[in-house]
């Protein structure tokens, strides 16, 4: 039954259009809770997930990097383009510990897909964990959650420490510490059906 409605949800034929009717459900293990049914995304919640940052614009004022070249999850969006790869950038920032670096990823091909400075690379995914202006519309970090609420729109789903944004195949699952956000996770994906197995990976 809880499939069912989970499938009515993410999909998108859904029989009732009110859009004062609230739903509050645990699902398993994660704790995925559907705050609404029918949540209309916002016209700049659309247009962040389309285009989070200026990627040409940050890459370019960040001085300090490591990359790593991996055949990404098959779960990542993953354009029709031959010789590919993906490439993850990591940025230092205060956080001591490694893991809380700030990181990119992005798909390169073709003859300049070894160079940094790759016009025709394309973004994919971000983990953020620091307050950086060259973010731009993307500085999302110590922002409080009714500042996101403001911007975005109601969250159509939410864990019990997380705010989660859907658009077609875009996805930000934003942690929230002392109801302000501490780090988020963006991606593009391979499908527009997000269900709940999907999250728990994306989540890992």
């Amino acid at each position: 039954m809880i499939l069912t409605i989970v499938s009515l949800i993410f999909g998108c034929n859904q029989r009732n259009k009110s859009n004062n009717e609230k739903v509050e459900i645990h699902i398993d293990s994660i704790g995925l809770k559907i705050v609404k049914k029918n949540v209309k995304s916002s016209s700049e919640l659309i247009s962040f997930l389309e285009n989070p940052i200026d990627l040409i614009e940050y890459k370019n004022q960040k001085k300090n990097w490591t990359s790593s070249g991996f055949n990404g999850f098959s779960y990542y969006y993953s354009p029709q383009k031959r010789d590919s790869i993906y490439y993850a950038y990591t940025y230092p920032n205060d956080n001591e510990n490694p893991m809380r670096f700030d990181k990119i990823i992005v798909f390169k091909y073709g003859e300049n897909k070894q160079i940094y400075n790759d016009n025709t690379e394309r973004l994919i995914g971000m983990n953020i964990f620091s307050n950086d202006s060259l973010l731009g519309k993307a500085n999302l970090i110590g922002l409080t959650t009714s500042r996101i609420k403001s911007r975005f729109g109601e969250s159509e789903l939410s864990t019990s420490d997380k705010l989660i944004y859907i658009n077609e195949n875009k996805i930000i699952l934003l942690k929230i510490e002392n109801n302000k956000v501490a780090s988020f996770k963006f991606l593009k994906l391979n499908t527009n059906n997000i269900d709940k197995e999907l999250i728990k990976l994306i989540e890992n």
